[in-house]
């Protein structure tokens, strides 16, 4: 998500609307002739910044890029949405992370100040926002000292997210749970993600309360009282971090009735568990087959006529009813997604794709969630792309897309 707008002499204010996000540069802040090409960005993922155990992310990070020779006459104001439970807010310290250039996961940081109430740079707490004043523009992140009496929790919220179509054999069911920090724009960040992957809610968002105690957190699917799956456990610095953050469970639902009711509990600890109650319906017609080697269809060998279906367990995603030529095409964009792996690489992909900066974030943000298989993103991005083209002028397409980029390479190899 990026804002950007001329101002001069006379200031102004950039918005990220869907995130909250508000930079105001004063009157006489810029002191030149023509007014100056300012962008502001949200940076939703900065959890390699900071690790002791003391401090809370509880706010998005902001990147703010202006021509290299602008000098602020003035300091300038950033709002941030947090999601701190706090119940004195002049008692609690904030920390400031910054540094130069554009912002990425392997930033260097410049300074770490600890931040007062006045003078510059500067944090005001309040109880939805904070304020931070800067005197030059750069990438900025801030996070709350948790060794403090007034430093009560903070608020996350928790989303599962079901397969679209559900396996007919009620196995394996993927269920994906989301829990990221309950603030503006995170939600609907994730649901586009998920939506990509064919993944729909299974519930609405639930608030979960972290405590400053370090605790970790655990995840347990159950029907009645029966846990189903592993439990997933988030470490107490991954809570602090700022990262969202999914845990995917893989069930069974072989000796179950065709509409479940599933539980999914969550919390540091029972005391503090929440409870999120939703029913799986194995009933509904567009339920898909998995198909194994084993499967009666497949030992039957394929026929010109013949419907094809690639399993991907590992992925969760199926690619189901397509033609031997569609599923070929799919292969190269599997192979171009494997192998455009550095994120400058995958950035050039994106462009040349025709994607914005904020989409391109997001389809590399899906490639670090999944450990297992790190391209789904840059696979998702590239099978958006294709449903613009023709069938008929798709390889051509694709080939120029990847000149675009700079893998001339690739192309000799699909």
């Amino acid at each position: 998500m990026e804002c950007c707008k001329r101002v001069g002499v006379k200031g102004g204010k950039l918005q990220l609307d869907s995130f909250g996000i508000e930079l105001e540069i004063p009157p006489g802040a810029i002191d030149s002739e023509a007014p100056q090409e300012i962008s502001l960005r949200v940076l939703t993922d900065t959890q390699n910044l900071g690790n002791s155990k003391e401090e809370m992310s509880v706010c998005c990070g902001v990147q703010c890029l202006a021509p290299d020779d602008l000098v602020l006459k003035l300091p300038v104001t950033y709002t941030m949405p947090h999601c701190a439970v706090i119940t004195r807010y002049s008692s609690v310290k904030a920390v400031l992370y910054t540094g130069e250039g554009e912002y990425s996961t392997d930033a260097v940081v410049k300074e770490r100040i600890m931040l007062s109430r006045s003078g510059t740079p500067s944090c005001t707490i309040t109880k939805d926002v904070l304020k931070l004043k800067m005197n030059h523009f750069s990438w900025a992140k801030i996070k709350l000292m948790i060794k403090n009496f007034f430093f009560k929790e903070k608020k996350m919220r928790c989303r599962p997210f079901k397969e679209k179509n559900l396996a007919l054999q009620k196995t394996p069911v993927i269920l994906r749970a989301h829990l990221y920090d309950a603030i503006k724009g995170n939600c609907q960040l994730i649901k586009r993600q998920e939506e990509e992957q064919e993944f729909v809610p299974a519930h609405p968002e639930q608030e979960i309360v972290i405590q400053a105690a370090e605790s970790d957190l655990k995840m347990t699917c159950y029907v009645k009282e029966t846990i189903i799956g592993r439990p997933a456990v988030v470490p107490f610095d991954k809570l602090t971090s700022g990262a969202r953050i999914c845990k995917p469970f893989e069930l069974d639902f072989t000796d179950q009735p065709d509409i479940v009711a599933v539980s999914l509990r969550i919390g540091q600890s029972e005391r503090l568990e929440d409870e999120l109650l939703f029913p799986l319906d194995f009933s509904t017609p567009n339920r898909r087959k998995r198909t194994s080697p084993q499967d009666p269809e497949q030992m039957q060998g394929a026929s010109s006529s013949q419907t094809h279906r690639t399993s991907h367990g590992s992925t969760g995603e199926t690619l189901e009813n397509i033609s031997g030529g569609q599923e070929d095409f799919d292969e190269k964009l599997t192979t171009v997604a494997r192998k455009v792996a550095k994120r400058e690489e995958i950035d050039n992909l994106g462009k040349a794709l025709g994607f914005g900066p904020d989409d391109i974030q997001r389809y590399f943000d899906t490639n670090m969630k999944n450990a297992d298989v790190s391209y789904m993103g840059t696979l998702s991005m590239l099978r958006k792309w294709r449903k613009k083209q023709t069938e008929a002028k798709e390889c051509e397409a694709l080939k120029g897309v990847l000149r675009k980029a700079g893998q001339i390479r690739l192309i000799d190899e699909l």
